[in-house]
């Protein structure tokens, strides 16, 4: 096999796409811009040859390990929209108010890199070793050859078996319960965060953290989550809904489905409004089997407790028709453990009920539930042709990293005081015009599995790092003393902000806790202009709040 390094050296076509968009040129001096480093560039003991990829958040180039004479990858933090890099190669933010954004993204980067280096699995992308120069931050990690795992299946349209794609997870599978062990969560799981290799095997990319941060810290309607991969918990900032492995286990699930079908499921913010996946165990696809399809079913249950709670739980109900097969008298037994709750790992302990919590008052991160979309970008880790996306899916992402150090949002509105309130008050809203509401998804087809009995979960994990190890309390917070409800009665959706923060999304959010006192709420809609109201919260007297773009 020809080195790849010799081979970009030679015929820069070779690693994908035409030569003009592989070899990289040199900035403009007189310009600022997130231009790619040319080759012959020297960081550290790497020599940059070309570049494998370039996406809104960073550029992935081949390089040539210069004591180890061998190739590598190596990833540079550069978000496009925030930073340049000037005549001496220097990476800096476009404004000086974009720095802390700049440097927040850059903290994430370096986090990822830190905590990606803890791990050694053959399913999990390594970091050989991580540092910060001109200005940003790199990552060094082996040189993959393959494919994303859109573009394979592009490729190879007859491929997908249930063998094929047991054979395909498993790594992927493990690699998971190792972060998991450590209390560590991966929370980007997707088919263009998986790289199938030349020789099949499967390995498991970037985190994306610092691509969030970046989308959410700029308010910006920027790619935060991969619609169709991120269960419904990535979407809130309730702390009654956290993330756990049930979060990667959602993501892993819709991959399989994808798989299977040739389609992402929708994505589970809409499918809070009308539940429309369609079960893969009533359409019984031809060659899976039916525990097999089950276990999909299962993993990409809307809430969060009826999933497994474990990967081991998740794999035992994946591969619970083989086992059955080899000790057919204790099948019954065998199947079982996909059907109850497992005791959350160290870390995610529960308290409390989660049916209180339930979705149709699950407060959603602003904006996310319907404008979340997907960021173009090469794939960073494949070092084959440029590849085309596939049918329905996501754009591959080129940079990630790992917020560690990030203040959490604001806590939201959390239901009013049980007391019996005084009659509510109501404020009109001016009724702007009417727009065509947003189109939502069709009815389900088939009906999902009977879910399994739930525990509650208690708090928000924050991206890839250890989880609180106290208990959480019993009930959710209610409003501190003074404060007052406002009731939201909004058709069909809105975007809700008070005082320019962001509060969530309405529906399904339906009432908000307020200080005693005047608040100015706006509400967004992209169908109409914004509308603003100002409106006084009185303890003890909710306010209902009504309009209808």
């Amino acid at each position: 096999m020809k080195d790849p390094i010799d081979t970009a050296m030679m015929d820069p076509a070779a690693l994908g796409g035409g030569g003009a968009s592989i070899v990289p040129q040199r900035p403009q001096l007189e310009t600022v811009g997130p231009s790619p480093l040319p080759a012959g560039t020297r960081l550290q003991e790497f020599d940059i040859r070309a570049v494998i990829g370039q996406g809104g958040f960073g550029i992935v180039y081949l390089a040539r390990d210069l004591s180890l004479q061998r190739p590598v990858a190596i990833k540079e933090y550069m978000p496009a929209h925030l930073a340049g890099r000037d005549a001496s190669a220097t990476v800096r933010p476009l404004t000086a108010g974009q720095s802390q954004i700049f440097e927040l993204g850059r903290r994430s980067f370096i986090n990822e890199a830190r905590m990606l280096a803890r791990f050694k699995h053959p399913g999990l992308v390594e970091v050989l070793r991580f540092w910060e120069q001109n200005g940003t931050a790199y990552m060094a990690m082996p040189y993959y050859d393959g494919a994303t795992l859109t573009e394979y299946l592009r490729r190879h349209p007859g491929v997908v078996t249930q063998e094929w794609l047991r054979t395909t997870i498993a790594p992927l599978l493990d690699a998971l319960g190792h972060m998991h062990a450590e209390d560590c969560y991966h929370r980007d799981v997707a088919p263009d965060n998986i790289l199938v290799l030349k020789d099949g095997s499967a390995v498991l990319l970037d985190l994306g953290a610092a691509r969030r941060v970046i989308g959410d810290d700029a308010q910006a309607m920027t790619v935060m989550l991969k619609p169709g991969y991120a269960p419904i918990e990535q979407y809130s900032d309730d702390p009654r809904f956290r993330q756990g492995p049930w979060t990667d286990i959602y993501a892993i699930a819709a991959v399989l489905y994808f798989a299977i079908t040739g389609r992402p499921p929708p994505a589970s913010a809409s499918r809070v409004m009308r539940d429309s996946v369609a079960s893969l165990a009533q359409a019984r696809p031809a060659g899976f089997g039916d525990a097999f399809l089950q276990a999909i079913d299962r993993g990409l249950s809307l809430q969060p407790d009826d999933r497994p709670r474990s990967i081991a739980e998740f794999r035992a109900a994946l591969w619970a028709d083989e086992a059955a097969a080899r000790t057919p008298t204790k099948a019954a037994s065998i199947e079982q453990p996909a059907m109850r709750d497992a005791p959350a790992p160290a870390g995610s302990r529960r308290a409390g009920s989660a049916r209180g919590a339930s979705l149709a008052s699950l407060p959603l991160v602003a904006g996310a539930a319907v404008l979340a979309v997907a960021v173009a970008a090469g794939g960073w880790m494949s070092f084959s042709t440029s590849p085309s996306p596939g049918p329905a899916a996501p754009g591959p992402q080129t940079t990630a990293g790992t917020i560690a150090e990030v203040a959490q949002p604001g806590p939201l509105a959390q239901p009013g005081p049980a007391t019996q309130p005084a009659p509510a008050a109501t404020v009109p809203v001016a009724t702007a015009p009417a727009q065509p509401a947003l189109a939502e998804p069709a009815p389900a087809t088939a009906a999902s599995p009977p879910p399994a009995p739930a525990k509650a979960t208690a708090a928000v994990a924050q991206p890839a790092i250890r989880q609180p190890s106290a208990a959480e309390p019993a009930q959710p917070p209610r409003p501190a003393a003074g404060n007052g409800t406002v009731r939201l009665a909004i058709k069909p959706w809105v975007e809700i902000r008070v005082a320019g923060v962001k509060r969530g999304v309405s529906p399904p959010l339906k009432e908000l806790a307020l200080p005693a006192g005047r608040h100015t709420i706006e509400l967004r809609n992209p169908a109409a202009a914004p509308v603003t109201r100002t409106i006084e919260v009185q303890p003890g007297r909710p306010v209902t709040l009504q309009h209808q773009f």
